[in-house]
């Protein structure tokens, strides 16, 4: 809300007013810039009663009790200045920002059927702010409602075609549908939009197994990112899950890069106990559950480890505690889905 609540602000001073409200206006708006918005509010109140075919001191006075965070308020005086004057594009602006921030605050408290219509009423007010179809669009997800998040994204794309938020969730909208190879199409543009984001290439992880025809793509974008970002472990990482071959080596790139980048460490365990070096493969077992001790396959791994050795206590510690972990994991998500339910939704949410 910061940047366009800061704009719209200082565009109060240039507000367009008649010659005789000239020096209250003014004297409100020297109010609001010394911080005694109180004040500004009652003189504003005064202007807005006695001037009933102006809709400025109307604006003003809903961004003013935006301001102060009486979201309500704001929305009653702005959608006055509306009426007195519908074609002013700031005060649709206004108005789509208190939706917006009332979209905020209903889901900050768990009511998300009225989010979703806050958020949709604020995309029709001022359509040419991408962020109110992101907001729109997470929460559709959020709440694993990938459909009406896919309408809204795809209508984003047609007024923001290059916008990598965008983009990115539009991408996780086909995955949550089962529309793997959309999905793969959408992170790759992703990648075009922002060709040195980390986490435009790491959306690509779940998704290699179905790459298929375009995984040459895919490898040399990884190459090129690679030598770009040498430092960083998630070029390294992905292409050791493309390229077998060099496997070994890229995990150890992508550790040397990023000691505490325990996903390598767990897929260098895989590697190594394939070649049957089953120490080797114990040491960057133990060390990924060190880095992320809630990673239950880990665990699991090590049991394993534990039982070829004939280690039976500790394999029956690792399988106990790799149950364990599950049983809170899938407890977690239990209470994820049940405070974030699917959403009804109508062709009209679109």
């Amino acid at each position: 809300m910061g940047k366009l609540l800061l704009f719209l602000f200082l565009s109060l001073t240039q507000a367009v007013t008649t010659a005789g409200q000239q020096a209250s206006v003014e004297e409100a708006m020297a109010l609001v810039s010394s911080g005694k918005l109180d004040a500004a509010v009652a003189m504003l109140e005064d202007l807005e009663n006695h001037n009933s075919n102006d809709p400025d001191p109307a604006y003003r006075l809903g961004l003013v009790q935006l301001k102060l965070g009486k979201l309500e308020e704001s929305r009653r005086h702005l959608e006055l200045a509306a009426k007195r004057g519908a074609t002013r594009p700031s005060i649709l602006a206004a108005l789509g920002l208190v939706h917006n921030s009332l979209a905020k605050a209903a889901a900050a408290r768990n009511d998300a059927p009225t989010a979703a219509k806050e958020f949709q009423e604020a995309i029709r007010l001022d359509p040419a702010r991408p962020s109110y179809y992101i907001d729109l669009a997470r929460l559709f997800l959020d709440h694993e409602t990938p459909e009406p998040a896919e309408a809204v994204l795809r209508n984003a794309v047609q007024h923001f075609p290059g916008n990598p938020e965008v983009l990115r969730l539009l991408g996780l909208a086909d995955y949550a549908q089962g529309n793997n190879q959309k999905a793969l199409d959408t992170f790759l543009k992703v990648i075009e939009a922002v060709p040195d984001s980390e986490s435009a290439y790491a959306s690509l992880e779940v998704l290699l197994p179905d790459a298929g025809q375009r995984l040459p793509e895919i490898i040399s974008r990884l190459r090129l990112f690679s030598e770009r970002h040498p430092a960083s472990p998630i070029g390294h990482f992905l292409l050791a899950l493309t390229v077998p071959e060099q496997a070994e080596t890229l995990l150890r790139q992508a550790i040397r890069g990023a000691p505490d980048f325990w996903p390598a460490y767990f897929e260098l365990h895989k590697v190594l106990k394939a070649r049957n070096e089953l120490e080797q493969s114990e040491a960057t077992l133990m060390k990924t559950v060190q880095l992320n001790p809630d990673f239950a396959p880990a665990h699991y791994a090590l049991a394993e480890c534990y039982s070829r050795k004939g280690d039976r206590a500790r394999a029956a510690q690792e399988r106990e505690l790799h149950h364990k972990l599950l049983t809170v994991q899938r407890h977690a998500e239990e209470q994820r889905r049940a405070q974030a339910p699917r959403l009804n939704y109508t062709e009209r949410d679109h």
